[in-house]
């Protein structure tokens, strides 16, 4: 019969928790973290903090076990203790969200460097952003009824950022959707600075395996009973 722990959570008695699951996830990350568009640099992070993670789940584990195996103690107890040792290691956590936000902070960096003269107009003085709106806007009215993301991708491959920006500065809303202006973000990057791009791919991965692995920690930690509270303290509302 299934009974509520004490972050509200239902969970059959003594039902393994998530913390077997999570180091099976650990052992093949570290196991399969190669990818040829990842960094030597940002490969090691990945192996550091699968790593790390490792160790401190493993000790979780034993800490765990050790609850559950005591005979003395009721159920209810069990559960307290478990949410108290949950609790108790959430921070031991912490350098997971942290790299996250490290690799995010990078990547927003490259993508002001990559992208930013396709989706931002360049400073200029008042008069100069004047002309250049009246000349955007008769830039729109030429390809009025045509197939805006079609002439992106057109613009783009001549590198005429004019067009480009003018069509995606239209009042109201960008005329190219944002399918099509992300693969062509990606194009335009490839083909212009290859160098620069694939320093941006390999920490894109780098972020995305962190979070996915903050996530699933943040995950085990509450359903071994930590305050829901205190787990988005530390890991964020996305990653808990």
């Amino acid at each position: 019969m299934p009974t509520l722990s004490p972050t509200g959570i239902h969970r059959p008695i003594l039902q393994p928790s998530l913390i077997p699951a999570v180091r099976s996830f650990l052992t093949n990350a570290m196991g399969q973290a190669a990818d040829p568009r990842l960094s030597t640099e940002h490969l090691g992070l990945i192996l550091d903090a699968a790593k790390r993670t490792h160790d401190k789940v493993e000790e979780l584990q034993i800490a765990e076990q050790s609850i559950l195996r005591d005979r003395t103690t009721s159920d209810e107890g069990k559960w307290n203790a478990l949410a108290a040792l949950a609790e108790q290691r959430v921070q031991g956590f912490a350098f997971l969200p942290r790299m996250v936000e490290q690799a995010s902070t990078s990547m927003r960096a490259y993508d002001t460097q990559l992208f930013g003269s396709l989706t931002a107009p360049p400073k200029e003085s008042e008069t100069g952003r004047l002309i250049r709106e009246l000349r955007a806007s008769e830039i729109r009215g030429l390809h009025e009824g045509d197939n805006t993301d079609t002439a992106f991708l057109l613009a783009l491959e001549h590198d005429d950022l004019e067009t480009v920006l003018a069509l995606l500065s239209a009042p109201g809303r960008s005329l190219v959707s944002t399918e099509i202006l992300e693969r062509g973000k990606v194009a335009y990057a490839q083909r212009t600075n290859k160098v620069l791009y694939a320093k941006w791919e390999s920490v894109e991965r780098l972020r995305d395996r962190l979070q996915g692995l903050a996530n699933f920690v943040a995950k085990m930690l509450l359903r071994l009973g930590a305050n829901q509270e205190t787990v988005v303290t530390v890991f964020g509302d996305d990653m808990a």
